[in-house]
């Protein structure tokens, strides 16, 4: 009997008082097995929908949404990742992982367009587009190799640190950048 070899648990107690009412009841037991099968993959199915999406929600910025009382929804723009500075993406793999395009699994450019069209830049500013304008009042392209190395430097406390202030950690994060981002090869071919 399957309920047997479960540990003495709510979900085994569960079972053991189901299992033989779902017994007899063989119609009734599948539908519900088929039930939760579709349950489970339902999350599946948006796999297609974001791949073609140009605005995706992430839970940080319902988070963010919520902790201002839904008052306001944190703005973000989809840009492809060709109408960036390439020296931004430089910028935030020398600071996260420079070894980025060398791991194996998935298409790792579309992993980075994603992430910089998500990452919070400052409170209520999600993606590269928004942080771009804010600070700087230019498209993601026109940024200065500068003002990608400040972008990056702020990503891992963007509510405590502005891309435009001269703190130390953000002087101190910029200079690292801009010395280790001529070692960065983008989309290296295998």
């Amino acid at each position: 009997m399957l309920s047997a070899q479960l540990p003495e648990s709510e979900l085994a107690v569960l079972v053991n008082k189901i299992f033989p009412l779902l017994k007899k009841k063989k119609f009734l037991g599948m539908f519900l097995y088929a039930l939760f099968v579709l349950y489970l993959s339902i999350p599946s199915f948006q796999i297609p929908l974001l791949e073609y999406s140009s605005f995706r929600v992430t839970s940080l910025m319902e988070q963010r949404a919520i902790q201002h009382d839904l008052m306001f929804y944190p703005k973000q723009s989809w840009i492809n990742i060709d109408k960036v500075n390439p020296d931004l993406l430089k910028a935030i793999l020398s600071l996260e992982d420079e070894t980025f395009f060398y791991h194996k699994g998935i298409v790792k450019k579309m992993i980075l367009q994603d992430y910089i069209n998500a990452v919070e830049w400052g409170n209520g500013i999600f993606g590269i587009k928004e942080a771009s304008e804010k600070y700087f009042h230019k498209e993601p392209w026109k940024l200065t190799k500068s003002e990608c190395a400040r972008l990056a430097a702020v990503i891992p406390s963007p509510l405590r640190h502005s891309p435009i202030s001269n703190s130390t950690f953000v002087l101190r994060r910029t200079s690292l950048a801009l010395n280790r981002m001529d070692n960065i090869i983008l989309f290296p071919r295998k």
